[in-house]
Formats: structure tokens, C-alpha cells, sequence
């Protein structure tokens, strides 16, 4: 049987034992209790072994969360920790490869990437994978028949694709390789002999840069340059920039790998810059090979177009930065977005703010595994409305991010999504897909561990695993409040889980339908809420709230336990100490009895 697990995501393999161990639903009295009242048993949440047959990039933990989506909270815990040791592990710098070495294995790479095609089909290959996921915000006279018609007159192309994409080695170790880089990157200090590390440099002053130039080189993998402590200004495509510190200019495509760089690196030692570029695989971008941009101090600014910030497509990229209070804004394929490989953005302090309008902020195409992690600050992430949703609404956009596992129906499975804020208080928007969600054989998760959070978005959000796939949002402490309109806040549709777990908090909770623990379409939807005093809203109390609709034979589970606290609900069914059942397999309990007030009343 043929091994489908990408190397670059061995993390799995330390996870994938607990499978079976994961039995928190299994021995949790209270959630036992209520799902016995359908005359369900947490094992039930499971889809047969394979709904549709394999294809050469599913994800095995993704098969086996579907086969036992009981376990999907502790598997999710589990990933979570491992990425976050992963991501923020300390540097090797006492075996930190040589740089001629890298620029090799990297190649070693690309010559097992290449090995299936031809010259012709690789070249179409990279040249095309890209707009596989570019979407068109010229729909001003667009509409659904039109759309199709589109669609069936590129069928015969895109087939043509898709054989080539079905043909990709799936088990390119760029990670590996990006580890080393980024080792290397952490080695360099200012007192560095650079010709040591570089080989021969120029000292003379080069096209493209003003302010000091310590030194510089063209070589076959692109332009070396070292800058000094005062301010300078790269203009043009550069493979490798070390600056040792000053408030500097980046315009162009820099820690980039495309085309006939392979390794990309900027390591900027201090100051507040700016980063700006509207080339594709920039900043932090990586397609066919590894990029890695490091800034270790200041206030920084990133702008870019697509396939930037923290993105890989065929190969693998992260983007670092250390301090200060920094803006990241970009199209789209960004800010911790892979496909067919490995890409991150880690942010270790600041109030920062990420703007992105479509695939951004932790996705994971196919093949892929995105992650962005911001360790402290009140942050704002925002997927703002640009690509109009034409199959749903004409006055809403797809974002399909923050958290966001996305494959390709019915070809192609997807990958894994995670954002993962570990303190502050943030604001999570976006609009059509996001916010712990996923499509088609995916994994999506948004896990907040701190902070008074507010959370808004429209649909197939906030814990929404939609068309045989995974969706989970978890937050473990603060007062929060969620908005959506539906297929949100816990909801499973299409053979999909969806789970919204608040651990603690005075929390409030805002939807219009088929939300708040709702399974739809043989879907499974679970909203847990396990303390504080919180209020459910909904414009729909017949659907929302613990509710299974009835589709195809057998049905779907709907499931809303509230464990703690004086809450307030919508309808006179869903109160303190109240358990009720909705649709054909869906329960909600208030598990916390009435408590009387100062007058005589109950709250």
C-alpha cells in the first residue's frame, strides 16, 4: 500500500499512537449522560472507513479523526503542542550546515520533484499549480450559469492538471531542510566572517541598495548582499540579505525561493522596516525550495500579494518575527498558507494586526500544513471581503481562513489549517469560511488560550466542518463573544464534525440558524460551554441550540451541553437545569439548575 503521509509532516507520527487513548468523551459523565437522552454513544461520532476512495495526498490522521470524531478535541490538544515545541524550539547552532551544503540538498529536493515529469510538465506544473487557488474579483456580470459555463470550458485543461498534480512525490522532506536554514539564520551574529559563510564577497557599493553595503556576491542561487547598522534600501530580487540593524526598505522579492533560487534568507538584526512586494512567492515565499525570514527586532511592516508572509507551495517557508508591534497585510495564499509542503509565521510579542483577503492567517491545502502562532499581544486578525461568494451571496465575500483546512472536491483531499493565539485579547473577522473550519478531507482548528476574545463571521465558521471534513475552535478562558449568521459555532454538515469548545468566561453567543451544536446532512456539531454566566441568542431556536436534522437515512447528531453558570436563552425550552431535544437526534442540556435571586424569583 502505497505511504500517503507527507515526511514534512512527520509530527503526526508521534501523535497517531494516542488515537487510541483519546477516550475524554468516552469517560465524561456529563456529556455521556446528555447524548444518552438521543440514544447516542460518543463512539458514534464516525463515518465509515473510507466515504471516497483514497487519493495520493489524504492525510491518515484526517481519515482516522473522521473514522472517531470523539477524539477530535485531544487529538487537535495534541497537534497544538507538538506545533508550538515545533515552531518555537530553540536553534542547533552547534551543527549548523554549511551554506554550499544547503544550497545542494535543497537541489536534491528539487531533482526528486522533478523526477516523475518532463521538462514540459514540470514547467506547466509550476507554472500553473498557483491558480489553482487564485480567485477572481472581476463577477460583476457573473452569475451562476455563467460560472458554470466557465467551469466546463476549462474541464479538458484542468483534467490535464489534475493528472500531473496526482503525480507528485509525496514525501518531499523540504522541512527538514527549512530546519537547517533556519539554524544556519540563527548562527549569524554581527562579528560573522561573512566571506566564511558566502564564499568571496565585492566591497564595493551594489545596484539596488543605498546605505552601507558590507559586501556582496551573484551567484547561480541569486544576489548575496551584507548590510550595515544605518538605513538602507534593497530594491530588486535578492536571494540572501543580512542586515545588522538601522530602519530599513525592502521592495522586492526577497527571502524567496522561485524560479532559479532555491533558498531564500533575510535576517534583519534591528529597527522598524518595511517589507513590500507584489511579486508572487515573496517575502517569506516559497515554491520548489525553502525561504525563511527572520526580524529579530522593531516595529515592522509586511505588504504583499499572494503566496507571501509565511507560504509554501511545494516546498516549505516560515516567517519570523521577534518583537514589537507589527502589521502583516497581504492578497492572498498568506501568512502561514501551504500546499504541498510546510509554511509558517511565528510572532512572539506585540498588539499586532493580520489582514488577509482570502486563504490566510493557518491554512492547509492539499498536502499541506499551515501554521501561524502568535505567542503574546492583543491582536487583531482580519479576512476582509474581496472575492465575491457567487454560489451563496452576491453581497458576501469567501475568505476561507483563520484556521482553515481546504481540499480540492472531489479530487483532491486537503490539509491541515491551525491558528493558535496564546495570549490577549483579540478580534477574529472574516466571512464566508473561517475561524476553525474545513473543506473536503481537512483539518481546520483556531485554538485561543487566553483573553477576552470576540469572534465574527457569516457562515461555515467558528467550529464548522463542512463536506467530510474536520472543523474545531477552542478557547480556554476569558468573557467572549461569537457572531455569526449559521453553519457556525459547532456545526457538522455533509458527513463533516464541527465542535466549538469555551472553557471559561461570561460568554456570549449570537446566530441566526442551524448553529450552537448543530448537525446537519449526517454531519455531527457540538457546541461545549464549561463555565461562566453566558447568553444564547438565535433567530431560529428550532434548529440551532442541540439540533439533527433528519437527511438521508440515518440522520445527523446534534449536541449542546452547558455545564455551569446562569445563562439566558432565546426560546423557554433552553433554560438553567432544562434538557431538551431538537430534531430527530439533537439534545441540549443546561446542566446548572434555576438559582434563586434577592427577590424570591429565579434567574
Amino acid at each position: 500500500m502505497r505511504k500517503r503521509l507527507l515526511t514534512g509532516l512527520f509530527l503526526f507520527a508521534s501523535i497517531l499512537p494516542t488515537f487510541a487513548q483519546s477516550t475524554d468523551w468516552e469517560t465524561d459523565t456529563l456529556l455521556v449522560k446528555a447524548l444518552s437522552a438521543i440514544a447516542v454513544k460518543p463512539a458514534e461520532f464516525a463515518l465509515a472507513p473510507e466515504v471516497d476512495p483514497p487519493d495520493p495526498f489524504r492525510i491518515p490522521a484526517i481519515t482516522q479523526l473522521l473514522q472517531g470524531s470523539h477524539r477530535l478535541e485531544t487529538v487537535t490538544r495534541s497537534i497544538v503542542d507538538t506545533t508550538i515545541l515545533s515552531i518555537t524550539k530553540s536553534p542547533v547552532i552547534a551543527n549548523t550546515i554549511a551554506w554550499q551544503q544547503l544550497l545542494t540538498n535543497v537541489q536534491t529536493l528539487r531533482s526528486q520533484f522533478a523526477n516523475p515529469f518532463t521538462p514540459d510538465e514540470q514547467k506547466r506544473l509550476l507554472e500553473d499549480l498557483p491558480n489553482i487557488y487564485r480567485e477572481d474579483d472581476d463577477v460583476s456580470d457573473l452569475d451562476i450559469f455563467s460560472l458554470e459555463s466557465r467551469r466546463e470550458a476549462g474541464t479538458e485543461s484542468y483534467q490535464a492538471l489534475l493528472n500531473l498534480i496526482k503525480k507528485i512525490p509525496p514525501q518531499i522532506d523540504w522541512q527538514s531542510e527549512l530546519t537547517r536554514l533556519i539554524d544556519l539564520a540563527n548562527s549569524l551574529t554581527e562579528t560573522t566572517d561573512w566571506e566564511v559563510q558566502f564564499g568571496s564577497l565585492r566591497h564595493t557599493q551594489l545596484a539596488g541598495v543605498t546605505g552601507t553595503v558590507i559586501g556582496w556576491q551573484e551567484t547561480t542561487n541569486g544576489k548575496i548582499v551584507i548590510g550595515g547598522k544605518d538605513r538602507n534600501t534593497y530594491t530588486g530580487d535578492f536571494a540572501v540579505i543580512i542586515d545588522l540593524g538601522g530602519d530599513d526598505d525592502y521592495r522586492g522579492r526577497i527571502a524567496a525561493a522561485y524560479g532559479n533560487t532555491s533558498v531564500g534568507l533575510l535576517v534583519d538584526f534591528a529597527g522598524n522596516d518595511a517589507y513590500q512586494s507584489d511579486s508572487i512567492f515573496s517575502i517569506a515565499g516559497a515554491e520548489n525550495g525553502i525561504a525563511y525570514l527572520l526580524d529579530k527586532s522593531g516595529s515592522d511592516r509586511y505588504t504583499g500579494a499572494q503566496w507571501t508572509q509565511g507560504a509554501a507551495l511545494l516546498g516549505a517557508a516560515k516567517l519570523e518575527d521577534r518583537s514589537g508591534f507589527d502589521v502583516y497585510d497581504a492578497d492572498g495564499n498568506a501568512q502561514a498558507c501551504a500546499g504541498w509542503g510546510y509554511a509558517a509565521l511565528l510572532d512572539s510579542t506585540g498588539n499586532d494586526l493580520y489582514r488577509v483577503h482570502v486563504y490566510g492567517q493557518g491554512v492547509g491545502l492539499v498536502g499541506g500544513y499551515g501554521t501561524l502562532l502568535d505567542v503574546s499581544g492583543d491582536d487583531q486578525y482580519l479576512a476582509t471581503p474581496r472575492y465575491v461568494d457567487v454560489l451563496r451571496y452576491q453581497d458576501h465575500s469567501i475568505t476561507l481562513s483563520q484556521g482553515f483546512g481546504y481540499g480540492l472536491r472531489p479530487h483532491l483531499s486537503g490539509g491541515i489549517g491551525l491558528l493558535l493565539d496564546q495570549s490577549g485579547s483579540d478580534l477574529y473577522l472574516s466571512d464566508i469560511y473561517g475561524q476553525g473550519a474545513s473543506y473536503w478531507y481537512a483539518l481546520g482548528a483556531l485554538v485561543d488560550k487566553t483573553g477576552n476574545d470576540r469572534y465574527v463571521s457569516y457562515q461555515y465558521a467558528q467550529g464548522s466542518g463542512i463536506h467530510i471534513s474536520l472543523g474545531i475552535l477552542l478557547d480556554d478562558d476569558g468573557n467572549d463573544r461569537y457572531d455569526s449568521k449559521g453553519v457556525s459555532q459547532g456545526c457538522g454538515h455533509d458527513l463533516g464534525t464541527g465542535i466549538l469548545r469555551d472553557r471559561a468566561g461570561d460568554d456570549s453567543y449570537l446566530c441566526a440558524d442551524l448553529s450552537q451544536g448543530a448537525g446537519s446532512a449526517n454531519g455531527f456539531g457540538v457546541l461545549l460551554d464549561d463555565a461562566g454566566n453566558d447568553i444564547y441568542a438565535n433567530r431560529n431556536s428550532l434548529n440551532t441550540v442541540g439540533y439533527g436534522n433528519p437527511r438521508r437515512d440515518y440522520g445527523s447528531i446534534g449536541l449542546f451541553l452547558d455545564r455551569s453558570g446562569n445563562d439566558r436563552y432565546a426560546d423557554e425550552s433552553a433554560a438553567d437545569g432544562n434538557l431538551w431535544i431538537r430534531g430527530i437526534r439533537g439534545v441540549g442540556w443546561d446542566v446548572t439548575p434555576p438559582t434563586p435571586n434577592t427577590t424570591g424569583g429565579v434567574k
